[in-house]
Formats: structure tokens, sequence, C-alpha cells
């Protein structure tokens, strides 16, 4: 008895699994597909019909068990036999596509024995056997197996698995297994140390420092020292016109009432204070006199009360 979502059986086990039922025995096979050697053997054929939303109902064919169809909503198998050989196979379900009943559980005939082919394990799954009636169906199924002892496969359940790897026999025994893992740790070592070694020394590259600040603070110091107010002025108005041109996009050609009215608007600053350091501006860029230290002082106030 063998139950799971694909046949995954090996191919040795399966030609045991032939001789096993040759000699009188029987085999239940509750998969959604099955190999070639089943449907070659057997003489069936397999096809898939369209997977229906509303889901696939299915019943046994024996009318003693009753005639209820149970509808796998979820999970349901597509596949169904669409040929059997009818000398030695027996229908013992089906299941609905349109309104049209396909065949998805038979007994076909063997030798001696028998095999039991059925198309929807997911009848067997927890969420089905605890759903609604579903358990009924899962029950009618399994009634069809002999009585006697069962050898029940569960492959992927008990951890008896058979490796693929051709590194089976390697790791099978436990000198060749430490020697492969011991192989494996030197090459990682080995790959390591000798990259280690042969890698470039990296140079350390310092980032190149950003002089603007410093530069700005020395030309300010030196036209500061050398008493040269009426340009450290000019620089600030120039800076202060530039910040308004860029951050506010008001045209600085003209410091007249209209750029007073926008400035105020776009800054919140007080209006007085605008007036005041256009004032001054208009002032400095008018006037003949040299200018002294108290006049940088107050446009760098003014100034300040606007950009800060």
């Amino acid at each position: 008895m063998h139950i799971n979502s694909e046949y995954d059986i090996d191919q040795q086990s399966t030609t045991e699994l032939f001789h096993f039922v040759a000699k009188g025995n029987s085999c239940f096979l509750s998969v959604e597909n099955l190999p070639k050697i089943f449907t070659d053997s057997l003489k069936v054929e397999l096809k898939a019909q369209l997977v229906l939303n509303q889901g696939i109902p299915c019943w046994v064919s024996n009318t003693l068990l009753g005639t209820q169809k149970y509808n796998l909503k979820q999970g349901g198998n597509m596949f169904y036999f669409s040929k059997i050989d009818t000398l030695h196979t027996t229908v013992l379900g089906y299941q609905e596509e349109d309104k049209k009943q396909h065949s998805n559980f038979i007994k076909v005939a063997y030798k001696k024995g028998f095999f039991f082919l059925h198309l929807q394990p997911v009848a067997f799954t927890n969420y089905h056997l605890l759903k609604d009636n579903h358990s009924e169906y899962a029950q009618k199924v399994l009634s069809y197996i002999p009585t006697g002892t069962i050898y029940w496969l569960i492959k992927d359940q008990n951890g008896l698995l058979v490796s693929d790897s051709p590194f089976r026999y390697i790791l099978s025994q436990p000198a060749l297994r430490m020697a492969w893992y011991l192989f494996l740790i030197g090459m990682i070592v080995f790959i390591i140390f000798n990259a280690k070694r042969k890698q470039r020394i990296v140079p350390i590259i310092k980032p190149l420092e950003n002089t603007t600040v410093d530069f700005t603070k020395t030309i300010g110091n030196l036209y500061y020292q050398e008493g040269d107010f009426q340009n450290i002025i000019d620089k600030k108005i120039i800076y202060f016109l530039e910040r308004i041109r860029n951050e506010y996009l008001i045209e600085t050609t003209l410091l007249n009432e209209e750029f007073i009215n926008k400035l105020h608007l776009k800054t919140g600053k007080e209006i007085t204070d605008i007036e005041r350091v256009v004032y001054l501006i208009n002032y400095h860029r008018k006037s003949y006199n040299k200018s002294i230290e108290s006049d940088l002082i107050e446009i760098n106030k003014a100034i300040e009360k606007i950009i800060n």
C-alpha cells in the first residue's frame, strides 16, 4: 500500500513490486500519475481533464457502498483512466467532469495478483479526512483492499530514503566518508591561505579634503586684516543676492518696493527688516565714502536677519 502525491518509487523497487503481485499478492497505489512501466504492463492510458473551479466529484462504483458523490474542491487531481484492458480490469470508482464520468479507481489483474490503482491521493490528506463527510470516501476506497497483512510504504516519512548521489557508496563507508570530508576541508583551507598569500596590498587612499570653507575664511581674514571693509561688504551683498535668486527665484536687478513685497511673502520675514537691508544695500552702492568697520557690522547684521 502506497499513498503519495506522485509515484516516487525507484525502478528496482518497482520491478520487485511487480514480482510481488505476480506471486498472488495485491498492491494498492494512490498517486496522481503513473510511470510508463505501469501503463505499458497493465495496458492502461491516462488523460487529463480540465481543472474545474467547483472541484472534482468522486464516488465508488459499488452501489452497496452508497451512491454519494464527494466533491474534492481542494487539490483534486485532473488525471483519469482514458483506456483500460476490459478483460483484466474492473472499474471501482469514478470522477466527474462537465457531467461526464471518468474512471479514476481500477482493479487490474496481473498474473496471480491484482493492482488497485487510485488517482486521487488528496482524499487521504488531513484536509479532506476532516472536511464534511469526505472521510467516508476514503473508507469506501480502502474497503476494496483484501484482508491480510498490509505492508505500508511511507517513503519520505520514515527517513529510510536511498540517496541518488554518485557519492552514495563513499558516504556509506565510515573510513571513506571521513577521508572525503578531510579532503574537502583541506582543499578549502588551501584555497583560503593561497588566495590570502597572493592578494595584493590595497593602498589606503585618503579622500580629498574640502578646502573651500578654509579658503573662504582665509580670504575673509585677509580682507579684514587689510581693512578692506568695502570689498567685504561687496562680497556679502553679492552672496546675499545670489541666495535670494537661487532659493526664492526672485529677480534682484531692481531692489525696489516690488522686490521687498516678494521677498516678504516668500520668506515670511518682517517687512521692516527687509526694507532695512534693501536701504543699506542701495545706500552702499550709491555712496562714494569709504566704508568702515561699523558699516560692515551693520549690513552684516541686517543680512543675517533675512537669510538665517
